[in-house]
Parts: structure tokens; C-alpha cells; sequence
């Protein structure tokens, strides 16, 4: 039996003969073919370019003798040896959830005899890796397809992986289309291990994290120098991808009056980063899906992405804007007007408090000021006080009213807290992960949001 293919990214441990004969050049593969021919392996050759790999592939699956079939492997692997490591495409979904307090061994432990009711046959396999960098544990779940072609018994493994990342609360999954399990198989993965490590937390199914337009903004700004070449821009009713042609960094970009017009008037949902001239990656936010079709990646390079990102997913909590909660709190604690008119004071205040933000400083790209404006509304909900003796900028008076009726705090704290913002905002100019930093370190006791979707 004849193992054809097995996409596997993380925990790869050999090939197969076939994922052999597809590294190869077509010179090559032409060279091994005649070689075959010469030793009356074969008696005819293929009709043309296109039909190289599969015909040497059905040689050596035609092949009686165990003698002849070990010469054709031996064959393969001599030239398969001399290339570079094969790379890689990628398909997987990223989940995040807080897991950093549990000790890798703990981890490790609670994962031992996963079992998955339902799905059989599925062979569990963890692997532990501690590195002077990182500790990371790969799972690896497997099932056996046995399918019949030209009276040749072939199987098809069908692996997902997941990498989890303990010290990021991040899990990968693979998502390959056709060669990792079904949606629903998928899902009761993630589900069992969520249970088993984070068994304390209680809210909907775990789900692959939403990159919000604002998360995947600050990621453009973060990662100003990787030429992102693709953007797409989706407003709920008409979606725009935008394919830069000429390598330019994000901010270059910016400079283009179409790109600009499109980036300040709808939220983004897709982005194509390139790491340097071969590697590209495209992160679908809504998905929570990071891709590349190219094979051109090793797992360095994934682990590299995750290492970035993980800087946003840090501070989940900042991602989110809290109008909706902010509005709902006007509801119930504004006793003038109607609904729709409590509502629109909070509208009112989140454009004056950005109107405040860039008189105070320069923000070309929206992110700094967003943040924090997410940041301010987040200090007001949870009553987060920072006292501040800077006290430059004010807000409306009617407004301050309103916020100090709607949170509960103090004129003069609403306005320690903005100013506080200001100052920060000023002081860290476009340097996100610095910000973010502070923010987090200024704010008291702050926590992540569990099943934080980052809109």
C-alpha cells in the first residue's frame, strides 16, 4: 500500500514517494524516466511535460519485483536529497484564548488520551518543544483513507495539526481544503482542547479570532515595511481588493489618492503582507485565516507572523470600541431625550474626542487616534481612573456632562484620562507596540476579554 500524499506543515517527519517526485524538476523527473526505460522498467514514455509525475509515480506503483521498486526509490530520493528542504504552502485558522498561566508540562498533561466522540479512528500524536525562545506543543491528529485506483491500493492520510503557542494564548490549526479533516471534525478538535486547557472559562464556542478593520490597520502600521500587495475593503454591501502592482511600503501606499479615499472610507477585511521578495502572506480577518498559496514557507516563517501579531491579540481589550456599550449605557442612565437621541451623544462625543486627538497630534493613518479612543471609552466603562495634572485639553462642557452622568465618574477624571491619552499619543508617535505597552502598564488591572472577537 502506497501512501500518495499527506499535507502536513508543523510536524512533517518524511515524505512520501509521491510528494518526492512533485519537488522535483521536470529535467529531472525526465532524467529518472529514461533511467527507468533503460533498465526495462517502462516501455513507453510519457506524451507529455504534464504527464511526468504522474507517469513515473504509476511506474513505481506498477512495479512487481521489491528489488526494482527499492532501485526506483532510491532513485527518487538520490535527487530529492540534493534539493534544498522543500517548502510549503499554508492554510490555518487562529484561535485565541488566555492559556499563559498554564505551565507547558501542565498543558502537555491535560492533552494526554485526548479522545474525540463521534470521529473515529483518529490516531493522536504530541509532540513537546522547549526552546531558549519559546515553548510550543504540536498536535497531530491523523486518519486513514484507503482508496482504490487502477486496481492499486492507495492511502490517503488526512492530517490537521495544531501549534499552540502557551506563552501567546494562540492556537493554530491547519485548514488545508481536501487534505485535513471536515469543518465539523475540525471544530470538535479545537472545542475538546479548549475544554481540556482553559476548563475554567464559561461563554460561547470557541471560534477562530475576527481581526477587526481597526486590528488589521494597526497591523499595517506595525509591519509599515513589508509592501503589503493586496488589500480588500469590504463595507458589509460591495467589497474593493486593491492589488499594488510596485512594491511600496504602507504608508507609500497612503500616498495614492484611490488607495487613501478607499482606506478612509471603508473598513478593511483582507491583507497581503510580503516578507521580503519570496514570502507573502495573506490574513483574512473576518476568517481569522492566515494563507499563503505560494509554496515558499517554512515553519520559521509562520512562527515569525505569529510572533508579530501576537503583539495586537496581547492587548485584545483595546481592540474593541465600546460604543455599543457605551450606547446602551446612555439608555439606561441619560433620563432626557429619546433613544435614538441618547444614542447620539455618544456618537457626538467619539468625534469630538478624535477631532481633540489630531488637533493634539499628527496621525496620518487614523490607527493611533482610534486606539485611543477605544482606550478612553474602555477607561469610562470600567472606570479605570488615571489621575494626571496636565490638564491642557477639554471636552465640550455638554458632553462632559453626558460622560460623567453615563460612567459615573467625575468631570475632572473624564478629563485627567483624555489628557493622560493625549500625552501618550504625542509622546509614541507612530511606534504602535510602545503604545500599546504604556496603555496597558497606565491602565489599572486590566485583563483580556475571553472569546475577544476584536471588533
Amino acid at each position: 500500500m502506497n501512501i500518495r500524499e499527506q499535507k502536513l506543515f508543523f510536524t512533517r517527519d518524511g515524505f512520501s514517494i509521491w510528494e518526492k517526485i512533485c519537488e522535483l524538476s521536470t529535467e529531472i523527473t525526465y532524467e529518472i524516466i529514461n533511467w527507468c526505460l533503460s533498465e526495462r522498467l517502462i516501455t513507453t514514455l510519457p506524451a507529455s511535460k504534464d504527464e511526468y509525475d504522474w507517469f513515473l509515480y504509476k511506474t513505481y506503483l506498477d512495479l512487481k519485483e521489491e528489488e526494482k521498486e527499492q532501485e526506483l526509490v532510491a532513485k527518487i530520493s538520490q535527487y530529492f536529497e540534493i534539493i534544498s528542504v522543500p517548502k510549503s504552502d499554508f492554510n490555518g485558522l487562529l484561535y485565541y484564548f488566555p492559556i499563559n498561566k498554564i505551565e507547558i508540562n501542565n498543558i502537555y498533561n491535560l492533552l494526554k488520551d485526548l479522545d474525540f466522540e463521534g470521529i473515529d479512528h483518529v490516531n493522536v500524536n504530541l509532540f513537546s518543544l522547549l526552546t531558549t525562545k519559546e515553548d510550543i506543543i504540536n498536535i497531530r491528529l491523523t486518519t486513514d483513507k484507503i482508496t482504490t485506483y487502477m486496481n492499486h491500493k492507495i492511502s490517503q492520510k488526512t492530517h490537521t495539526e495544531l501549534r499552540i503557542y502557551p506563552q501567546r494564548d494562540i492556537i493554530l490549526q491547519t485548514n488545508f481544503s481536501g487534505y485535513t479533516h471536515t469543518d465539523g471534525e475540525k471544530n470538535e478538535f479545537i472545542a475538546e482542547i479548549h475544554r481540556r486547557i482553559a476548563a475554567s472559562q464559561q461563554g460561547s464556542p470557541i471560534k477562530p479570532y475576527n481581526f477587526s478593520d481597526h486590528t488589521l490597520r494597526r497591523l499595517l502600521v506595525i509591519n509599515n515595511e513589508s509592501m503589503p500587495s493586496r488589500y480588500r475593503f469590504d463595507n458589509g454591501i460591495m467589497k474593493f481588493s486593491v492589488d499594488v502592482k510596485h512594491p511600496m511600503s504602507f504608508l507609500d501606499a497612503l500616498c495614492h489618492d484611490d488607495i487613501k479615499y478607499l482606506y478612509d472610507n471603508y473598513p478593511i477585511s483582507v491583507v497581503k503582507l510580503n516578507r521580503g521578495e519570496e514570502i507573502s502572506l495573506i490574513l483574512d480577518g473576518s476568517e481569522g485565516k492566515i494563507m499563503s498559496r505560494l509554496k515558499n514557507l517554512q515553519v520559521i516563517d509562520i512562527d515569525k507572523f505569529i510572533s508579530e501579531i501576537s503583539v495586537l491579540l496581547r492587548y485584545d481589550y483595546l481592540n474593541h470600541t465600546y460604543e455599543e456599550e457605551m450606547k446602551n449605557l446612555a439608555r439606561r442612565r441619560l433620563s432626557v431625550g429619546t433613544i435614538p437621541q441618547r444614542e447620539a451623544v455618544i456618537a457626538t462625543a467619539k468625534k469630538e474626542i478624535g477631532e481633540v486627538f489630531e488637533t493634539a497630534f499628527k496621525d496620518e493613518t487614523q490607527v493611533i487616534v482610534k486606539l485611543l479612543q477605544n482606550t478612553f471609552f474602555y477607561c469610562l466603562l470600567e472606570k479605570k481612573i488615571i489621575p494626571f495634572d496636565e490638564n491642557t485639553y477639554k471636552l465640550d462642557e455638554k458632553i462632559l456632562v453626558y460622560l460623567s452622568k453615563i460612567s459615573s465618574l467625575a468631570k475632572e477624571e473624564i478629563t485627567q484620562i483624555l489628557n493622560f491619552l493625549i500625552k501618550l499619543g504625542a509622546d509614541n508617535g507612530n511606534n504602535i507596540e510602545s503604545l500599546l505597552e504604556r496603555l496597558d502598564t497606565a491602565i489599572p488591572t486590566t485583563q483580556v476579554i475571553n472569546y475577544a472577537s476584536g471588533l
